[in-house]
C-alpha cells in the first residue's frame, strides 16, 4: 500500500498523476521553508520601525517592564530624530511594524511563540533594558 503512496498513476492523457499525499509532502515542504523566521524587510535592524517591532514582540512576551517601556520609549525618539521622519512617515513606519510582527506572529504557528520569546524577544527586552541604563548610569563625559 505505501507503494501505491508514493509511485505516480497514470492519467486518461498519459501524463503522470501524483497521489493526494505526494502533494501534500510538497506543499507541506515549500510551506515550510517559506516561512521561516528572518529579518522582517519593513523593520530592519537600528530602524524607527524596529523599534516598535520589537516592543510588540516584548509586549507579546510579556517581558515589559518599567525599565524596558523607558529604554524603548529613547530608543524610539533617538532613531525617529535620527531618520528625520515627520508625523506621516513615522505612522506609515509604524503600520509597516505592526504588519511585519503580525504577520511574523502568524507564521510562528502554535507553540511558536516560545523560542521566538526566548530568543529575539529576550535580545529585544535587553536591548531596551540596555539604553534605559545608558540612561540612567551615563559615562563619564558622555553629553547629555
Amino acid at each position: 500500500m505505501v507503494d501505491k503512496l508514493q509511485q505516480p498513476t497514470q492519467s486518461q492523457d498519459g501524463q503522470p498523476r501524483w497521489p493526494p499525499l505526494a502533494w501534500a509532502a510538497l506543499l507541506l515542504a515549500v510551506l515550510g521553508t517559506a516561512a521561516r523566521a528572518g529579518q522582517p524587510a519593513q523593520a530592519p535592524p537600528g530602524s524607527y520601525a524596529r523599534a516598535h517591532y520589537d516592543l510588540r514582540l516584548v509586549e507579546n512576551c510579556g517581558l515589559v517592564t518599567v525599565e524596558v517601556q523607558r529604554g524603548f520609549e529613547l530608543a524610539r525618539d533617538e532613531r525617529r530624530q535620527r531618520e528625520a521622519l515627520d508625523e506621516a512617515a513615522a505612522r506609515l513606519a509604524r503600520i509597516q511594524a505592526g504588519v511585519a510582527f503580525d504577520l511574523e506572529w502568524q507564521n510562528r504557528g502554535l507553540g511558536g511563540s516560545r523560542p521566538w520569546c526566548r530568543e529575539d524577544g529576550k535580545q529585544a527586552a535587553l536591548a531596551f533594558f540596555a539604553r534605559f541604563i545608558d540612561e540612567r548610569y551615563p559615562r563619564p563625559g558622555a553629553s547629555p
